[in-house]
């Protein structure tokens, strides 16, 4: 590697930790505790934290849907996170796996389009908004960082085998370790079998291309069902990582890179008509279905920035070489395109990165450390809240809890939105609810309470949300802990 390239990537590097690690800092690192970001993190943490108390194991019976017990799988990231042991060494991981995807995003503009194309594709990962960041912030203790490394690996391993196929074994073990680590990987087999079954389809005159179409359409036989299982449920709408992508959220992860990255994709397009290459049908494919992808759920944006990045390298590659005769339009021309490129990514980046975490504030911090203290250790009730809520508690206050993070719970849901004491009696006890938690955010949720609940609930006065909402005695239940924004009931049936 040339002495400017590594310059230029070190500038990246130390651009993409600014904003992953220096920004967030003081929202991840409180003054007695470490502040992870959002809910899932908390269930990796519960998880680890039951091994440190049990030793390890690769399942074991946890209570996450009180009265309900269910074997919880112990992952390989959760065991990665068992290995690292301290809880702020293991706030650094996300953001340091983060940073190190400008080096494989590097190497696949390289291989493609050669070392121009590599360093602008790496300089916009660097700093792309949205999702991919979100994912890889300080203390976004969750797989999503390690599975963005080892995807965008598995891309590269694959492009390179495509010319030297010793390339493959590296492809192999990147997707073997990527499906270890969740299982949606699959997904990246089932491209790779698309891709191979397109050009096989081109190639079908000759052995090899029925070869590929015969390996191909096996592999994705194969691996439609695990695509069947993947499909969510019909009241996930409620979950808005789930939910389809908008024009907005576009902007918001990709800037004005998207229109660049559309056009790379029209690029590649007029070049299959003149050389259908194997490494212009696979990122064709890739891109169409990880784009098609984003717009089934919002959160695979953080896959589709890989493509956004590549796709714009790509675009700025070919605008140089096509003008390259014309030195003062081409130096005009690359200009303009690096700006519309670049100039609102860093801003939108900075912006974001120095949001205030919306993990567990410190009256939620303060309230469970409360309830921990305050409660009876033992295993014959549940803590109830909404799902959000559900893995802090089990995590801070290490109790067990009526739901964690996912689709909702109908009687939970009936719980809070009833305006019929018995009623509501009747779900605390099926439930066997000794404690609620309600903050102040939870009646802006009663929209999702209401697709789980069923026909004729809603937020009505006497409902435990209104009640609560209003600072109004709820029958049967008792405050016994408040703070600015949060109140825990004993249940006294």
């Amino acid at each position: 590697m040339e002495k400017r390239t590594a310059i230029a990537l070190s500038a990246f590097i130390i651009a993409s930790a600014f904003l992953r690690i220096y920004l967030p800092w003081h929202h991840v690192f409180q003054d007695n505790w470490v502040r992870f970001w959002e809910a899932d993190p908390y269930y990796h943490l519960y998880i680890v934290d039951y091994l440190k108390a049990h030793g390890f194991c690769w399942q074991f019976e946890g209570f996450i849907i009180y009265p309900n017990s269910i074997m919880i799988q112990v992952t390989p990231f959760e065991a990665l996170l068992y290995l690292i042991g301290n809880e702020k060494f293991m706030a650094f991981l996300p953001a340091l796996l983060g940073i190190l995807v400008i080096i494989p995003v590097y190497f696949i503009g390289k291989t493609l389009a050669g070392r121009i194309c590599g360093l602008v594709s790496a300089a916009i990962v660097a700093v792309l908004p949205g999702e991919i960041l979100w994912r890889t912030y300080l203390g976004f203790v969750d797989h999503h960082a390690l599975e963005i490394l080892l995807s965008t690996c598995y891309v590269l391993f694959i492009l390179k085998g495509l010319k030297q196929t010793k390339w493959f074994l590296a492809a192999g073990l990147a997707m073997a370790l990527y499906v270890w680590i969740w299982h949606g990987g699959i997904v990246f087999i089932g491209i790779t079998a698309i891709a191979a079954f397109a050009y096989g389809i081109y190639n079908i005159h000759n052995g090899k291309g029925k070869a590929l179409l015969a390996s191909s359409s096996i592999t994705l036989i194969v691996s439609l069902p695990f695509f069947f299982q993947m499909l969510p449920r019909e009241t996930v709408i409620t979950i808005q990582e789930m939910r389809p992508a908008t024009g907005i959220d576009m902007f918001y992860n990709f800037g004005l890179a998207f229109l660049i990255a559309l056009a790379g994709v029209t690029g590649l397009f007029y070049k299959l008509d003149k050389t259908k290459t194997p490494e212009t049908i696979f990122l064709l494919v890739w891109s169409i279905a990880l784009f098609c992808a984003v717009l089934y759920e919002m959160r695979f944006c953080y896959y589709f920035a890989i493509n956004v990045a590549v796709l714009s390298g790509l675009v700025f590659e070919w605008l140089r070489k096509a003008i390259a005769n014309k030195p003062r339009l081409q130096k005009a021309l690359l200009s303009l395109l690096l700006t519309l490129i670049l100039l609102p990514l860093p801003f939108l980046a900075v912006f974001l990165a120095s949001q205030d975490n919306p993990a567990p504030s410190s009256d939620w911090h303060e309230a469970l450390i409360w309830l921990k203290e305050n409660s009876p250790d033992t295993a014959d009730y549940a803590v109830t809240s909404w799902g959000d809520y559900g893995s802090w508690i089990l995590a801070i206050a290490n109790r067990y809890v009526s739901n964690t993070p996912g689709p909702g719970n109908q009687r939970i849901s009936r719980l809070f939105l009833t305006d019929n004491a018995t009623e509501r009696t009747e779900m605390a006890d099926i439930l066997k609810t000794r404690y609620v938690i309600i903050d102040d955010t939870l009646i802006g949720k009663s929209w999702a309470m209401k697709v789980y609940a069923g026909d004729g609930y809603d937020l009505r006065f006497g409902s435990f949300l209104v009640l609560d909402y209003y600072d109004e005695p709820v029958p049967n239940f008792t405050v016994i802990h408040r703070n600015n924004t949060i109140k825990i009931y004993q249940y006294n049936p």
